[in-house]
């Protein structure tokens, strides 16, 4: 709701007037005056969603294995779409084979690169803007490279300049360098998205992008380490802060930390007290805290974080929570958590104390010795990695 607006006196486009009651346990639309007359007929004689669908490309009915709708990659708009096929193996660590093949039969690969594309993208998200949206997180961001994605961003942040904008890239190492001396690609790591320099081989070689990416590095050395009650590998986990850039406004790092479900819950077994020492850490680390819905109640204590096994099912993990925690029935009991309260206090603390907010962690970095010492370090990672 912009400032100064009442409910119910600002237009929302095509959907004033036609939302569907979402105080209603199902939500699924069907009170919506806007609903296709064939979604109102499936819901009255199909509730449960059990009859099969037919393809509108194929005729065939689905779900399928493998995939929901089957796409013809031959029949592909090539105006739209990226033509090379669908993703293999190892096209998991090039960037241009993963920047320009489909990923799956139903998640097929837009052209973002394209005018055409980027017109309807981005006048798209500016829609949801202007209803009320102020801020946006772009899942699997080296799915497209960095300047063409940063275009995108660039314009969001223009129509609306308050906007934060932020990226989830699961690649968890901090690796610079030329692409033979490192396992992946620098082009698609989380650091470089964060910087406009030109040269994987420095990461500061050029200013920050003012868009902001999850730390994978950190969440999984928080997950591999405190979860066992160790807080091995931290240090050198945020010596390498210095990668990510800076951004400029929003967000006082480029870099976003998060840490597993379980590592709370792991480490409070062992350790007096421990439950408070991973928040304790993660809120006074340069740049935004971020945790799972349901961490804060401990929710699935000492359950796995994620699917693991073939036979596993989310119910038996740590992922599956849907917030009936903030419904009204148990809200009070949510606030009253311990650890809630706990990181009720660690907010008071950054808010009040902008250094544990902006203060860079890691060793001091000496520019004039860098030339120096990046020919020895890259002769280093090469020979690390002939030796395997």
């Amino acid at each position: 709701m912009p400032q100064g607006l009442e409910h119910g006196r600002v237009d929302h486009g095509p959907y004033q007037g036609n939302l569907g009651n979402y105080a209603w346990p199902n939500r699924d639309d069907i009170d919506n005056p806007r609903a296709p007359d064939w979604y109102r007929e499936r819901h009255d004689h199909d509730p449960e969603g059990t009859e099969l669908l037919a393809d509108p490309e194929t005729g065939e009915t689905v779900p399928k294995p493998g995939c929901f709708f089957g796409i013809n990659a031959n029949r592909l708009d090539p105006a739209w779409y990226h033509q090379e096929g669908f993703i293999a193996g190892g096209d998991w660590e090039s960037a241009y084979l993963l920047q320009h093949k489909h990923l799956a039969s139903d998640c097929i690969d837009l052209a973002t690169e394209r005018e055409n594309a980027k017109e309807y993208l981005i006048g798209s998200i500016n829609r949801y803007l202007d209803m009320g949206v102020d801020a946006l997180r772009i899942d699997i961001v080296k799915r497209i490279d960095r300047d063409n994605l940063l275009e995108y961003v660039n314009a969001w942040k223009a129509h609306k300049p308050e906007l934060f904008v932020f990226g989830e890239n699961l690649v968890k190492g901090y690796d610079w360098g030329a692409w033979a001396a490192t396992t992946t690609s620098p082009h698609i790591r989380p650091w470089w998205y964060t910087r406009l320099g030109d040269d994987p081989h420095d990461p500061e070689s050029g200013r920050d992008s003012g868009f902001p990416q999850l730390d994978f590095g950190l969440f999984s050395t928080f997950r591999d380490n405190l979860s066992r009650g160790s807080f091995d590998g931290v240090g050198r986990a945020l010596e390498m802060n210095w990668i990510y850039g800076n951004a400029p406004s929003w967000s006082p790092s480029c870099r976003i930390t998060t840490w597993a479900r379980t590592t709370t819950f792991a480490f409070a077994s062992r350790v007096s007290s421990g439950w408070r020492r991973p928040p304790n850490l993660l809120w006074t680390v340069h740049g935004i805290p971020c945790l799972y819905f349901g961490e804060e109640i401990e929710f699935m204590k000492g359950t796995p974080q994620d699917i693991i096994g073939n036979d596993d099912t989310l119910e038996n993990t740590g992922r599956a929570y849907f917030g009936d925690r903030i419904d009204d029935a148990y809200i009070a009991e949510t606030q009253n958590h311990s650890l809630y309260r706990h990181i009720q206090r660690l907010n008071r603390i950054r808010r009040a104390i902008p250094a544990v907010q902006k203060t860079p962690h890691g060793p001091a970095r000496r520019v004039g010795l860098w030339p120096l010492l990046r020919p020895r370090l890259e002769r280093w990672r090469e020979l690390r990695h002939r030796r395997g």
